[in-house]
């Protein structure tokens, strides 16, 4: 075996203890604020608060939304609803799930730390949305 094979060994092996989240983390399976089998995951710079709206009243699936560095904790207020999860910048920080420490800010690579907790809390099938044009086509399919 190479030098690089038995690196990336190593770093395989690593990686494997780092998928769940580590006894400091602030979920536990039982401490997921929401459940379900299918989500959508975005983050608040993705998609306008009536958009938001419209998926949390047409659809079915829970929703995660990531905020960014300058989001304020609060942001999620203006909404009211059992299927939205937020995440703020430092909930993900905090999710204990040891890459979210090491992902760049405003970083596309922070969408890893949802699709881990939504997971994590039940998600079988996860829909990354990422432009507007999206919530057309997902609140309104074609027949």
């Amino acid at each position: 075996m190479t030098i690089i094979g038995m690196l990336l060994l190593i770093l395989l092996h690593t990686m494997k203890s780092r998928v769940e989240p580590t006894s400091v983390s602030i979920y536990s399976r039982s401490s997921c604020r929401v459940t379900g089998e299918k989500w959508i995951l975005t983050t608040v710079t993705s998609l306008y608060p009536k958009d938001i709206t419209e998926i949390l009243r047409k659809t079915d699936w829970a929703l995660i939304i990531l905020g960014e560095k300058e989001t304020p904790k609060n942001w999620s207020i203006q909404f009211s609803s059992s299927k939205l999860l937020y995440l703020s910048y430092e909930e993900q920080i905090q999710s204990g799930f040891a890459s979210a420490r090491y992902i760049p800010v405003s970083s596309s690579a922070q969408r890893n730390v949802g699709y881990l907790i939504a997971i994590f809390c039940g998600a079988q099938q996860i829909y990354e949305l990422t432009a507007r044009i999206q919530v057309s086509v997902l609140c309104d399919p074609i027949s």
